[in-house]
């Protein structure tokens, strides 16, 4: 017995792609691919899901209809709108759909989030979702309820971490951190960390609320394994209502007190760029992500250091800037010096600095690329 009405769903998918393409987009947002790519691979998602489900072969040709559709669309080719009933045909498909993913068992999630993140799509679309009745709130609920559901079942660990007293005026953030943070080092390694240091460079002091959550009713958190990348997006997006969860327990708390990181000043140097003044943590694992790999740290006038990647010419970084007799490849840094230790560079040291290296070196390679330069290592 088939469950879902396939050639139905695509030709829905198919003429609203079409009418998100000659209509309005949604916005795009940053580091995330444009949402006409996003809506496609979602689509030949949900369509592969059905096939599967219903036990028939995975090539419908989908997506080659697809493509036609909306190239077609482009040279003025256009179809009927789709109408409230086609509509409604898609929003119960989707609903069938995600139910049977989460009778099939298994860990069928990211299938539910391509229904969810599409079924939210079509919810922006005003002539989709100005009908009297909504026939894609419904999905977005039950898949989000049955993510929930889902992840709550899997054996995994998370801590929520709260962080106080570094703000000015007082009060504090938290987030949900994969695994166990139970120690200071632990919690300068979370991002929260990072970001409050970066935001509050004064502060002398942080206080650091830690519990420590599993998942699939579990004793221990010794017992399961770290919360991936998507448990993590599910655990934050409901936050306190996913700790209410049957099977998440709370099973260790702790307060910390760490002292933070020194924040210091520095100007950033990248091939191609303008150099930008800094605040960035004064510690070795952040130096080193700044310049690529293992540091060496050059002398300069005015009392000041260079820090580049030791490595970087072995390594093929691009030329960046000529200091002295040697050109310095890949981002480096200026920072001060005092008593054999870095600092801050003060404001003057930085403008002198900012000018000295504000033009980049001339380069043969595109206007868009880094400078491109040839080492020969003997």
């Amino acid at each position: 017995m088939k469950n879902f009405n396939i050639p139905l769903v695509a030709e829905g998918l198919i003429t609203y792609a079409v009418e998100r393409q000659i209509g309005m987009e949604r916005p795009w947002q940053e580091d995330a691919p444009p949402w006409a790519e996003r809506r496609r691979l979602c689509a030949d998602a949900v369509l592969r899901g059905m096939a599967e489900l219903d036990g028939l072969p995975p090539g419908l040709k989908f997506l080659e209809q697809y493509d036609l559709a909306l190239e077609q669309a482009k040279h003025g080719a256009l179809g009927a709108p789709a109408s409230p009933h086609l509509q409604k045909e898609i929003g119960q498909n989707f609903m069938r759909y995600v139910s049977e993913l989460e009778r099939a068992g298994g860990d069928n999630r990211h299938q539910i989030a391509a229904v969810r993140e599409l079924a939210r799509d079509i919810a922006t679309h005003h002539p989709w979702a100005r009908s009297k009745i909504p026939f894609f709130e419904p999905v977005i609920c039950t898949a989000g309820s049955i993510l929930k559901r889902m992840t709550a079942e899997r054996p995994i660990r998370f801590t929520y971490f709260t962080l106080s007293g570094g703000f000015d005026p007082p009060s504090h953030i938290s987030d949900f951190v994969s695994g166990t943070v139970n120690g200071v080092e632990a919690a300068k390694a979370t991002e929260l960390y990072q970001r409050a240091t970066e935001w509050c460079p004064n502060a002398s002091r942080w206080q650091a609320h830690c519990e420590v959550y599993v998942c699939g009713n579990a004793d221990h958190a010794d017992s399961v394994a770290d919360a991936d990348d998507f448990d993590m997006s599910i655990i934050r997006e409901d936050a306190y209502r996913f700790l209410k969860q049957p099977g998440v327990r709370c099973v260790d708390r702790w307060e910390l007190e760490i002292p933070a990181y020194e924040m210091i000043k520095a100007l950033r140097v990248a091939p191609g760029a303008a150099p930008k003044a800094v605040v960035i943590p004064n510690t070795l694992k952040r130096l080193q992500t700044e310049v690529g790999g293992c540091i060496e740290a050059l002398g300069l006038d005015r009392g000041t250091r260079l820090i580049c990647n030791e490595e970087g010419k072995l390594m093929g970084l691009p030329a960046n800037r000529q200091v002295g007799g040697d050109i310095i490849v890949g981002t480096f840094l200026i920072v001060g010096e005092s008593d054999g230790e870095f600092c801050s560079l003060s404001d003057a040291d930085a403008a002198h600095y900012a000018e000295e290296f504000a033009q980049p070196l001339p380069s043969h390679s595109s206007p868009d690329e880094p400078p491109q330069w040839t080492f020969h290592v003997f």
